[in-house]
């Protein structure tokens, strides 16, 4: 149902539509991406290099997600979330089919870890804007909900990966999954821009409100790099907490099918775990998603709670290598790794205005690229030279460990406010939630 100036209402019917397109369009993307994991044991086999020197190929796809972060946030503003997000759908299907036809790794760098972490850019990141401007008062609980998509992704095809990998080999599994990947230029049609704003980064009742964002002087679509969210101090320790945690969030999955085959587990059995990881990270994402909804619930604390768990669950899976324990592990970690991104996108939402909130996830995208980018190649690096993997574990773990800590020792400077829009005046500073309520 749309109001009476022809905008769509937030919390509507059609609301839910935009998620479910916006969730399925990141099964696929971020679903395929981190679904490397059982495709990297085929490549160690076929192409012979080291486990690092493979392990970059997932690992800079990963990260160019987050890295193009920023100038993503650009192009949104400037272009829209429907258009950003159809062309990142072609540029994944193209990227797919060039990989099919790699015959070194160099190759594949550009081929997938270049096109493919780009085009997931411009897929994931304008799907997670307009998601947010369709929500207000189920805007946590719509987030989990769309958080859940990679998991979803990462569930479904793992398993259809590996059947399709000893079937077709990894050639033609690439060229399967560029198909799939073109479905998402029809969710894309979905994200129509014509939406009311959020009352709450509004502050003043006046009858322009009922005009269009370009029309309101003040809040102009920002169409250059903004580094205004850097005052933010909720944002800062969001960020910094993203930034650290990142190194060693994706490295465990990654290496799941290589470590398994190496204690003795076959890689069937392996490709089953990133199912249980799949539904217990849904479950986490929705669960927490809709927890953080409740004023009573402090998101950030919750994010860093998840992942002091996940870092624990990740040095004591070493000590046994038997198949349930890793079963248990994983699901651990999905619940762990579901409630971190579900209010990791909460905090990232609400703590700063709309017009600033593409901006702050490029930004947040940008530096927790780095660390993203190191941690699956290093982790390779050290089982390579070690002979095990039991060392870089302990490592990614007490990263993960004092990542969590990360917001408690920026406690000590001094707090600031956030900065609002109004409407009808220059900009102000107003103490913004960081969580969203029912009421």
């Amino acid at each position: 149902m749309n109001s009476s100036s022809g905008q769509r209402k937030q919390d509507s019917c059609y609301s839910w539509v935009v998620c479910i397109c916006g969730t399925l369009a990141s099964a696929v993307t971020i679903g395929l991406m981190f679904s490397f994991g059982v495709l990297y044991p085929v490549l160690l086999d076929h192409f012979k290099e080291s486990k690092d020197k493979t392990a970059w190929v997932g690992s800079l796809g990963i990260a160019l997600i987050f890295f193009s972060g920023p100038v993503t946030g650009i192009l949104i503003n400037r272009f829209g979330c429907r258009t950003i997000s159809l062309v990142g759908a072609v540029t994944c299907a193209v990227s797919l089919v060039l990989t099919s036809f790699s015959n070194n790794l160099v190759t594949m760098y550009f081929a997938y870890s270049v096109l493919f972490g780009l085009g997931t850019s411009l897929v994931f990141a304008p799907s997670l804007v307009i998601v947010g401007r369709y929500f207000d008062k189920r805007r946590a609980f719509a987030t989990g909900i769309f958080g859940s998509g990679g998991s979803l992704g990462i569930m479904c095809l793992g398993p259809i990966l590996d059947s399709l990998l000893s079937a077709y080999g990894w050639r033609y599994t690439y060229r399967i999954m560029a198909a799939a990947v073109l479905g998402i230029c029809l969710l894309g049609c979905f994200y129509d821009p014509n939406v009311e704003k959020d009352p709450h980064q509004v502050t003043r009742d006046d009858p322009s409100l009922t005009q269009s964002a370009e029309e309101i002087p003040l809040l102009h679509k920002e169409k250059q790099l903004n580094v205004r969210v850097w005052r933010n101090p909720e944002f800062v320790k969001t960020a910094l907490l993203a930034a650290v945690v990142s190194f060693g969030q994706y490295s465990p999955s990654l290496h799941l099918v290589r470590y398994c085959e190496d204690i003795g587990i076959s890689s069937e059995m392996a490709s089953k775990l990133y199912i249980y990881n799949g539904i217990s990270s849904i479950f986490g994402k929705i669960l927490f998603g809709r927890l953080c909804d409740f004023e009573c619930v402090n998101a950030r604390y919750v994010c860093q709670t998840a992942e002091f768990l996940a870092g624990t669950a990740t040095i004591l899976v070493t000590l046994s290598k038997n198949y349930a324990v890793l079963a248990a592990y994983v699901v651990v970690f999905g619940i762990c790794e579901g409630a971190y991104i579900s209010t990791l996108i909460i905090v990232m939402l609400t703590c700063v205005p709309d017009e600033q909130r593409a901006t702050a996830i490029g930004w947040q995208w940008f530096l927790s690229s780095f660390s993203l980018a190191s941690g699956p190649p290093l982790v390779g690096l050290m089982a390579e030279k070690l002979g095990s993997y039991v060392p870089a574990f302990y490592m990614v773990g007490g990263v993960i460990i004092f990542g969590s800590m990360v917001p408690f020792l920026l406690q000590c400077f001094p707090q600031q406010s956030s900065e609002t829009i109004h409407a009808n005046g220059p900009a102000e500073y107003s103490e913004l939630p960081c969580e969203n309520n029912d009421e």
